[in-house]
């Protein structure tokens, strides 16, 4: 019973075997198929992964230098504030006050500025037309 057995899987495996054979030529050209899609697909699924890991660490990247310039701008209005309030302080009467007692400068109610004047003279295409032609 044994022998019998034993002689009857080798037989099943040699007809397998044969039956492979005639089926592999009718599915040749199947399997290259089949081999040039794994070697296309499998490349873009890592490129794509490849891809979104560094997309993903260049928008961190990015949100990290946006916090920390919200932080900068944050300071710099601070001191700006900060300046416009020693500059109100400077700019205050009583302040200037002190600084014209310190000089010889005088306060005027009302100054006269410096003028010169001359007459314009006008510049174009119809200084004719204008009235203005000598």
């Amino acid at each position: 019973m044994t022998v019998l057995s034993y002689q009857a899987n080798h037989f099943n495996a040699f007809a397998r075997k044969t039956t492979w054979q005639k089926s592999s030529r009718a599915n040749t050209a199947a399997a290259k198929v089949v081999l040039l899609l794994n070697f296309l697909i499998f490349p873009a699924i890592i490129g794509t992964l490849v891809f979104y890991v560094f997309w993903t660490v260049q928008m961190t990247n990015i949100r990290l230098d946006i916090q920390k310039t919200e932080k900068n701008i944050q300071t710099l209005e601070e001191k700006n504030a900060d300046l416009k309030i020693q500059l109100n302080q400077v700019n205050a009467s009583a302040n200037l006050d002190k600084v014209l007692s310190n000089t010889t400068l005088v306060k005027e109610s009302r100054p006269v500025y410096f003028a010169i004047q001359k007459p314009v003279n006008s510049i174009g295409f119809n200084q004719s037309a204008n009235g203005t032609h000598e």
